[in-house]
């Protein structure tokens, strides 16, 4: 579980970066991903982890349809990490 746990916090401060960088599709994705990840798996978020992600998820979910999201949470983990990759080393990966 602590690799899982690792997994999504990483996943979720990479949903922040992306975010701030205006890459909202991507960090609802990778958002999601780590959100169904944690779903997935009974993975309970500390309350510092809600504090620092739950304002990114509201901005990044505001004016979108609730199938975005919901896709986006249904993500599989390999899948997931192909978008993080994709977006860590860029458009040539």
């Amino acid at each position: 579980l602590a690799y899982t746990r690792g997994l999504a916090r990483g996943l979720e401060e990479l949903a922040i970066a992306a975010e701030r960088q205006g890459h909202r599709a991507t960090a609802l994705r990778l958002a999601g991903g780590a959100a169904g990840l944690r779903q997935r798996t009974g993975l309970v978020p500390g309350a510092d982890e809600v504090a620092r992600i739950t304002p990114v998820i509201d901005r990044l979910r505001a004016g979108e349809d609730d199938r975005v999201w919901r896709n986006a949470c249904d993500t599989d983990e390999a899948s997931v990490l192909a978008i993080a990759r994709a977006y860590v080393l860029g458009p040539s990966a």
